[in-house]
């Protein structure tokens, strides 16, 4: 502290959303007291590892067996309550009690909804109307009043399925390229997020999402083309590396002929499926299915997911989303993708790509940081680790 008013933060590196991240986000929500008795800030805290008491608006009253709902109580001390100028995600709570329930089939969203169980609840565009249809006093409101698009916030992450780049057969850097360009992207994008002459959603190039301009995409390469031919090419590349065949359609026998054919795939999602997520898979498999690709779906739970902290032990294909903790491009988008930081199911580890992250996310030059940022774009678009699949609203 500087003085009664004034108090002076000294970063271990530079770091430039630093202001953005502490004035906007729940991660400024702490105790300092707390803080303080447990090493203070700094690297590797005890707070980092642990964990400790935030002092937001809600707290947390109840936890369901199995995180199936969580029931958040206003905070009775929370000095939001006699602040003004706080900032949205500060706001003092209007609604007393909150109860969260996880997990929930897409009917019983539509269903808790229509009888006022549910005052929020989610289903994908495509499903709007039937949500509507079904609330029970929907003669009493308009549509656009019960239904809100919320569309892209600041911070959004990102929806794909991933190739684990470090395991049989999506090391082979053709096979994937084989993949992204078998995708029918403006399929998946109209049935995913089209209802009643508007669309809600846009394909991306990612890692990085649209809702931060200034770093997206910033070399203006192209969405992967939905090209059946070009996939083939690839996949042929593939076989005759990997030594496997596959038989097209048409029963043309691509790849190393000698070899034996490539077994089936396997594409895993987390539990419940929705029926955009069971869309989305269906459309992928038909698709894959187009250059003689047998893909499986299989479900997992979330807490399989968090056994897969190694190449070995991650499958070939997951179907996820990845949201940021803080709105950081760069830290929170790009790094996590293409490195093996944060354990993404791609696994991207080259060591171009790592020398340049090392130290993108201190630079203060902004021109610099969009030049690496371009570069690290390009590599990934040629490394194809994920499909990108569209997103709500851009």
């Amino acid at each position: 502290m500087l003085n009664s008013t004034t108090f002076e933060i000294n970063l271990l590196v530079h770091y430039k959303f630093f202001l953005q991240d502490i004035a906007t986000w729940w991660g400024a929500i702490v105790d300092p007291a707390y803080m303080d008795a447990h090493g203070g800030v700094q690297a590797n805290s005890y707070f980092d590892a642990n964990g400790g008491p935030g002092t937001g608006p809600y707290e947390i009253a109840s936890v369901g067996v199995g995180f199936t709902y969580v029931v958040l109580r206003e905070n009775p001390t929370y000095w939001g309550l006699h602040s003004s100028g706080v900032p949205y995600v500060d706001k003092p709570p209007t609604i007393p009690v909150v109860i969260i329930n996880y997990g929930l089939s897409h009917s019983e969203r539509v269903e808790a909804f229509a009888t006022n169980q549910a005052q929020v609840s989610f289903v994908s565009p495509e499903y709007f109307g039937q949500m509507y249809q079904a609330y029970n006093y929907k003669q009493y409101y308009s549509f656009n009043q019960i239904i809100k698009n919320w569309g892209i916030t600041a911070g959004s992450g990102f929806n794909y399925v991933s190739m684990n780049t470090q395991i049989y057969p999506t090391n082979n850097n053709d096979f994937r390229l084989a993949i992204v360009h078998a995708i029918n992207y403006t399929q998946l994008l109209y049935e995913s997020y089209y209802y009643n002459g508007t669309l809600y959603g846009a394909n991306y190039v990612g890692p990085i999402n649209p809702a931060f301009p200034e770093y997206y995409n910033p070399g203006n390469l192209t969405l992967y083309s939905y090209n059946t031919k070009l996939a083939e090419y690839y996949l042929n590349l593939a076989g005759e590396q990997e030594n496997f065949s596959v038989t097209l359609p048409n029963g043309t026998v691509i790849g190393d002929t000698s070899a034996p054919p490539l077994k089936p795939i396997t594409i895993y999602y987390i539990t419940p499926i929705t029926p955009l997520i069971q869309a989305q898979l269906e459309i992928i498999q038909a698709d894959l299915s187009a250059i003689g690709l047998s893909a499986g779906i299989q479900w997992v739970t979330p807490a399989v997911t968090t056994s897969w902290t190694t190449p070995q032990a991650t499958p070939a294909f997951v179907y996820l989303g990845w949201g940021p903790d803080w709105p950081d491009p760069i830290f929170q988008l790009l790094m996590p993708a293409v490195t093996t930081t944060s354990y993404l199911p791609a696994w991207m580890n080259l060591s171009s790509v790592n020398q340049i992250i090392n130290i993108l996310p201190f630079l203060t030059n902004t021109t610099e940081q969009i030049q690496l940022v371009k570069q690290v774009y390009n590599i990934t678009y040629w490394y194809a680790p994920y499909v990108w699949l569209p997103d709500e609203d851009m």
